[in-house]
């Protein structure tokens, strides 16, 4: 019995995959932190703003404002656009895989007809949720921090380890839990059981298939729209010499 239960948690320890979306290898390196703040993008060097374009579109430069021709205006207001709108979007991939998650937890309490003994996996994959959105917003800022793909694979991928080897013995005894309660009210045998926990993994990995091709997907089109942001930066900085010696990102 104990083999059966472990073969079906697979299927919900794979979710790790959605889990870890931000942390996919992207070959763009971030420079420097970026600060996304009331239509404003600004760079940080050493906790110092070194760059900033406002809301109007305007640049400054340590404090310094930039005046541009109608061309380096034009590059300026859209590259602005384009990092207000895209570098969000690496926070929302990590939020599509809690979302996931939760889904997956909430067809396993179903089963088991117990919402209750799934409550402590449901708040592990929300404190989860909480602390990978805590790595991109500080204080109502959007922040991509620096080197943030680096990052993401050591001490992310450790941190990550650690919780899904949290939520998996908690899914465990939660299936358990539940599990016990069924077989003590007499409404469980074990071939039953079997059948139960073969179908619910069926189920569970063909949602999980589905819903990770998407997360993955959406991912990939992140990665791209950072790579588009680091060339339209390499245009920027030939439209505007005095931006190279503070870059965002680089491929």
């Amino acid at each position: 019995m104990e083999m059966t239960i472990k073969h079906s948690m697979l299927a919900l320890v794979v979710i790790g995959a959605s889990f870890g979306a931000q942390a996919q290898t992207c070959p763009v390196d971030v420079r420097n932190d970026i600060h996304i703040v009331d239509n404003t993008v600004s760079l940080y060097q050493e906790q110092q703003p070194k760059v900033l374009i406002d809301e109007n579109y305007q640049l400054y430069i340590n404090g310094q404002r930039v005046t541009l021709d109608d061309a380096q205006q034009k590059a300026v207001e859209a590259y602005s656009q384009h990092v207000q709108q895209y570098l969000p979007q690496v926070a929302a991939v990590a939020e599509e895989g809690s979302s996931m998650a939760k889904s997956v937890i909430a067809e396993l309490a179903s089963a088991f007809d117990s919402n209750e003994a799934f409550t402590e996996v449901d708040k592990l994959v929300d404190e989860y949720t909480l602390k990978a959105r805590e790595k991109f917003y500080k204080d109502d800022q959007f922040v991509m921090p620096a080197d943030i793909f680096t990052t993401a694979e050591t001490s992310w991928k450790e941190e990550f380890e650690q919780v899904m080897q949290r939520l998996s013995g908690a899914s465990m005894s939660a299936v358990f839990s539940a599990l016990k309660e069924e077989m003590k009210e007499g409404e469980l045998n074990f071939t039953e059981f079997q059948n139960k926990m073969s179908e619910l993994k069926s189920s569970m990995e063909n949602q999980i298939k589905i819903r990770s091709a998407d997360v993955a997907e959406k991912a990939e089109n992140v990665c791209d729209s950072m790579q588009g942001l680091a060339q339209e930066e390499q245009a920027l900085h030939e439209k505007i010499p005095a931006l190279k010696d503070y870059p965002m990102f680089e491929i």
